[in-house]
């Protein structure tokens, strides 16, 4: 499997999963932490470069996947507001790594400091029997 390619849910293969049993959890708990300031002016000065090297790039708002849950009833899919700017920040970001320990030492999760962006499609069997999203690493 690709290295860059994280697995954040598999149902087992006894979980058939309806389309009435998905949910969307949307919080502002799941949003992008903010990072020391140091960090957070990296995110602008990336973001400034890359919308000086393609001026037709903008920022807007996008669903950030925070993480999956599963009950025995319904998946969860939990979810966030960020900027594209924080996304082209922290994915182009040369401390990319460090932005993921930070987030694993300060939070127990080393997504919360970078932004996986929900970009892709969705996709399964007739019987929805799995879903696979595609996150865009570098835009």
């Amino acid at each position: 499997m690709d290295p860059d390619v994280q697995i954040m849910y598999m149902p087992s293969k006894e979980k058939r999963i309806m389309r009435h049993s998905l949910k969307v959890n949307l919080s502002d708990g799941h949003n992008r932490r903010p990072l020391p300031s140091l960090l957070e002016t990296c995110v602008d000065e990336i973001w400034t470069r890359r919308v000086s090297d393609n001026p037709t790039m903008w920022n807007g708002s996008k669903f950030r996947i925070a993480s999956v849950s599963d009950s025995i009833d319904d998946v969860t899919f939990n979810l966030g507001i960020m900027s594209y700017k924080d996304f082209i920040g922290t994915n182009w970001s040369p401390q990319a790594q460090e932005l993921l320990q930070l987030g694993s030492d300060d939070h127990s999760n080393t997504q919360v400091s970078v932004c996986l962006l929900l970009t892709g499609q969705t996709a399964g069997n007739a019987f929805m029997q799995g879903l696979i999203f595609f996150f865009d690493q570098q835009a």
